[in-house]
């Protein structure tokens, strides 16, 4: 067994109360920055929401005074007229930088900078907007102007008598004011459009005129009006009063607790060497009340080496007193218990090697028996084996005996016929003496019909010739399309099966064409060579006769012989029927003896299982009788150390 590692009571107390202390310098620590880092952050929410208001008002009311001096500039033109001189006198005065333009109603541009401007006015966006603006001036939607780059507002009205009247703000002073202003630290300051999201105004000048949602410093922004915490920053949002614009002010929160995070390293340490001082404390009073225990400890541990022999000694009255007194009394009675387990495990020892020879006798005698049946079962099994085999060969004799008895019956059957056909043809034979006769008679006719046949097979010759001719076309023409078709690809693909069936056709045509005139050839020879036979036919009807006599006789002798055949042919069927009945008994008794086997090598294979399961119970007896031994082996080391004298 693995000796575990022991530690000193006074440690063990020392690392429980110092664990306390720092879990409950953890949970204080905790409580203290949750609390504080909501304190600050309801702080910053209100510095960044008040100072972003205040922001709104300053730019509200800068543009409210620049729309102010252009309404009181429009009055002025409604009540005493269009004054050109007056006209440009207004550039560069009242924060609009170019002065105002103006377009009357009498169709009349004029402009303080003498600008000319050209194409049609009533297609500007400044002349749309001016046309709804009637009673004061109003902003219109920012712009960059195309020469200078500079970002531009317009501010549009129409006066009584149909003239509208604009002026061009600069908002380069807005962006220049706003980096100015300064709502908390580390804050920064948006001013967009809220019609469509267009920054107008920025600290960082290359943000102005580009959408909210492109720049990566604006990715967190939102249009939205309020403040709210978004992807670790807080964002104010404040509408500017009198215009469709919006200051959006945003901090990065990590640059609000940051100072937090300094005060918090500072309680820390703070607690840490409160601790410290407390570890050398508890580390000296543990030490005192803990004394008395490491005599008793030393005694444990000479009793846990086998000495039981020990006495512990203690003044004192408290309860390592009453522990001493106990480890007296467990001493003894142990002295006396380890006595009796030393002789039990003596005699559990000698028992335990006479079981473990004695199962060892055992499993191996049921381990030959189990060999020995193995070999037994497969002997019945190759015997088995042959049984079957027999038993099936015995079924095919017997099945090709019934074949061979009705192959007789076919033999038998035919022979029959056999002597039907002879007698038959004896009376044929007959007949045909009478036939030459009429044969000699015939030799005139066939003298006819062969000059027929020549006359005939010279006509043929003029058609075969003309069929060769137009197979000799056709297999041209089929090559010639089967060409054109290999050209079409794909498309002429049909028509080039079609084109290669009529080449087979017409060469199949021209070789029977030369087939027949082979034929016509063959017949005109055989035709010769009939008609000089047919002159020696009326010699060959003498002969003939007399081959029909010997013929006769020949057919009678046949007829003897078959009649002798079909008796031989009826004893071997007696024959066949009788070894037919004795193939089916011993295919019979075949089966048997296979199932006979079958029984036995069933018995065998429980007897071989049987076996195994002995032989496995043996093993397993064996195995527990070394378990003995060696428990009561175990028992006896285990014990034998003990000191009790």
């Amino acid at each position: 067994m693995k000796k575990v590692k022991r530690g000193k009571l006074s440690k063990k107390i020392l690392s429980t109360t110092m664990s306390i202390m720092i879990l409950i310098s953890a949970i204080s620590t905790g409580i203290y920055y949750l609390y504080t880092k909501k304190t600050i952050h309801e702080l910053t929410y209100n510095l960044i929401s008040l100072g972003t208001e205040k922001e709104s008002v300053e730019i509200s009311k800068y543009m409210t005074t620049i729309l102010a001096q252009l309404n009181v500039i429009a009055d002025s033109i409604e009540t005493n007229g269009i004054d050109e001189e007056y006209i440009k006198s207004l550039n560069g005065k009242y924060g609009l930088g170019a002065g105002i333009y103006l377009y009357t109603s009498d169709g009349r541009y004029l402009d303080s900078t003498d600008y000319i401007l050209e194409g049609d006015v009533k297609q500007r966006e400044w002349y749309k907007e001016g046309q709804e603006h009637t009673d004061k001036f109003e902003l219109g939607h920012v712009y960059k102007d195309a020469n200078s780059g500079e970002l531009i507002v317009t501010a549009t009205r129409k006066i009584s008598d149909g003239t509208i009247i604009c002026g061009d703000i600069y908002l380069d002073e807005l962006s220049d004011t706003l980096s100015q202003l300064n709502v908390i630290e580390n804050a920064k300051n948006i001013v967009i459009d809220l019609s469509d999201s267009t920054v107008i105004a920025h600290s960082d000048k290359d943000l102005i005129g580009s959408n909210l949602s492109d720049g990566e410093i604006t990715e967190n922004l939102t249009s939205s009006e309020g403040i709210q915490d978004k992807n670790d920053h807080i964002i104010c949002n404040s509408k500017i009063e009198g215009t469709s614009w919006a200051i959006i002010s945003y901090l990065d929160s990590s640059t609000v607790f940051k100072r937090l995070n300094g005060a918090n390293i500072f309680v820390i340490s703070c607690i840490s060497v409160v601790m410290i001082i407390g570890l050398l404390i508890q580390m000296l009073l543990i030490r005192k009340v803990t004394k008395p225990v490491s005599s008793i400890t030393k005694g444990l541990t000479e009793m846990i080496d086998g000495n039981l022999t020990v006495e512990v000694e203690t003044t004192s009255n408290d309860e390592i007193g009453i522990m001493a007194d106990t480890l007296k009394t467990y001493s003894t009675k142990m002295k006396e218990k380890i006595g009796s387990l030393i002789s039990l495990s003596k005699d559990m020892q000698n028992q335990g090697e006479s079981g473990q020879k004695l199962s060892h006798k055992l499993f191996e005698a049921s381990k030959t028996q189990s060999q020995a049946m193995e070999e037994f079962k497969e002997t019945m099994t190759q015997i088995a084996s042959t049984v079957t085999q027999s038993a099936e060969n015995t079924v095919s004799l017997a099945q090709s005996m019934e074949e061979c008895s009705e192959l007789e019956n076919i033999v038998s059957y035919n022979m029959g016929q056999t002597m039907e056909i002879s007698h038959v043809s004896k009376s044929d034979i007959l007949e045909l003496d009478d036939s030459i006769q009429k044969i000699d008679e015939s030799m005139n006719i066939l003298d006819k019909k062969i000059k027929n046949v020549f006359e005939a097979s010279d006509k043929m010759q003029n058609i075969i010739g003309l069929i060769k001719g137009i197979s000799e076309q056709t297999n041209l023409l089929s090559l010639n399309a089967g060409i054109e078709s290999a050209r079409a690809g794909e498309a002429g693909k049909g028509f080039s099966v079609v084109a290669e069936e009529i080449r087979v056709l017409a060469e199949q045509s021209a070789a029977a064409a030369n087939d027949i005139e082979q034929l016509i050839h063959q017949v005109e020879a055989d035709l010769k060579d009939t008609n000089k036979a047919k002159e020696d036919s009326s010699n060959c009807v003498v002969i003939s006769k007399e081959a029909a006599k010997k013929t006769l006789v020949s057919f009678e002798n046949i007829i003897n012989k078959i009649e002798t055949t079909n008796t031989s042919l009826e004893k071997m069927r007696s024959k066949v029927t009788s070894c037919t009945m004795i193939s089916t008994d011993m295919s019979a008794i075949a089966e048997e003896q296979s199932a006979s086997v079958e029984e036995v090598l069933a018995t065998i294979e429980t007897l071989s299982e049987n076996s195994k399961t002995i032989a496995e119970e043996s093993s397993r007896a064996q195995n527990d009788a070394e378990n003995i031994l060696d428990i009561s082996k175990d028992v006896y080391d285990s014990v034998k150390d003990f000191r009790i004298e």
